[in-house]
């Protein structure tokens, strides 16, 4: 098997193979094998490039370096217990988030939310116990599928109700500013151009009796 250049970086780092255990210090060298890497490459073609696409290399490497900190680093006990929290927190709502996921959320309290399903799930909680404890202490906001009772149905058919709402305020406004037109319309002739309009109107289905 041809050894690439990421693989020897690594095995300088002490990379680690194993799919499952990935503990804060193997994460750490993992991510700066990468990073090595990143920078060792950039200087290379460092020449061949614009000095506004380095500047923004470097840019990007520093932000990566800096939010590294921010990475969760855990420890399984096997790929399935892996499996289960990654469900978890991407099935899961960031309860001071719009509309995003405890997975994808840097919100403080979406770290400590993903700090608590691995101690529960270390602890042997199943996924109905790790669920019912997030909801009682946030409530079903905290689900993105939550139960259909008569608690959540605002959840479930609040965003229809609005819509509906909405296009019957549009259509009333709608038939309001019609009559208005109409109303204008005919205030707008003089008695006597009423008088004839009328009078043309009566000939015309005359007319069209005869016929």
């Amino acid at each position: 098997m041809k050894t690439t250049a990421l693989d020897h970086a690594a095995l300088k780092t002490g990379w680690s193979a194993s799919p499952v255990k990935c503990s804060f210090t193997t994460c750490k060298l993992r991510f700066f094998a990468c990073f090595r890497l990143a920078c060792s490459s950039l200087a290379t073609f460092s020449w061949r490039l614009p000095k506004r696409l380095l500047i923004s290399a470097g840019l990007a490497l520093g932000l990566l370096a800096s939010a590294h900190a921010a990475i969760d680093t855990f420890e399984f006990a096997n790929e399935a217990e892996r499996q289960r929290y990654r469900n978890l927190i991407e099935e899961l709502r960031c309860p001071k988030c719009q509309n995003q996921n405890i997975a994808d959320s840097d919100a403080p309290i979406a770290m400590d939310l993903r700090n608590e399903i691995f101690r529960m799930l270390e602890e042997g909680k199943s996924n109905e116990e790790i669920i019912d404890f997030l909801v009682s202490r946030y409530g079903d906001f905290v689900l993105y599928k939550p139960p259909l009772t008569s608690r959540t149905l605002l959840l479930w058919y609040g965003p229809a109700g609005l819509l509906l709402i909405g296009f019957g305020v549009l259509g009333v406004i709608v038939l309001r500013r019609r009559g208005q037109n109409k109303d204008r319309s005919a205030a707008g002739l003089s008695v006597d151009e009423q008088a004839r309009l009328a009078a043309l109107l009566e000939q015309n289905s005359q007319d069209n009796k005869d016929r």
